[in-house]
């Protein structure tokens, strides 16, 4: 398992994309998703939230979200729910891998291209801990975690 610990958050100037700096083992690694996407995760803008389940996310149901760009603004003295969101269709990106970066999509329909969240971290450090397995992401308030997923054969 991989654990990123959330250090910064900070909105684009459209204010529908959060950037986040994350620490692994001392190493920063950069994420970006939704607001819509962190809407879900904080359980804020939860009308919002909803809509986005049912019609999939959007610019418009982005730019309805300001109860949680004001979470972002505030992090990490917040208070929210601590929901988990799961992202098990996930995907590696090596466009970057000239550069010694490594590119993680994980997806789940919901705003953002419909990309839930884009990782980049080092190939090395990919290498050594996700390097060539199936993995899912789950995201908190605070932490994104990637999980090796083990399939079995019986």
């Amino acid at each position: 398992m991989v654990e990123i610990t959330f250090k910064e958050m900070s909105l684009s100037f459209d204010g529908r994309t959060v950037f986040i700096k994350g620490d692994f083992f001392g190493e920063v690694v950069d994420v970006k998703l939704s607001v819509l996407q962190l809407a879900k995760v904080f359980g804020s803008d939860k009308i919002i939230a909803q809509e986005a389940e049912q019609n999939f996310g959007s610019e418009e149901l982005e730019d309805k979200c300001t109860e949680t760009r004001d979470v972002v603004k505030n992090f990490p003295n917040i208070d929210v729910w601590t929901n988990n969101v799961e992202l098990s269709d996930c995907w590696i990106d090596s466009s970057e891998i000239d550069k010694g970066i490594i590119r993680i999509f994980g997806e789940n329909m919901c705003g953002w291209e419909n990309k839930g969240i884009l990782i980049r971290m080092s190939r090395e450090i990919y290498g050594k801990v996700l390097g060539g397995k199936d993995f899912k992401i789950i995201l908190t308030p605070f932490f994104c975690y990637i999980f090796v997923v083990i399939s079995q054969s019986w």
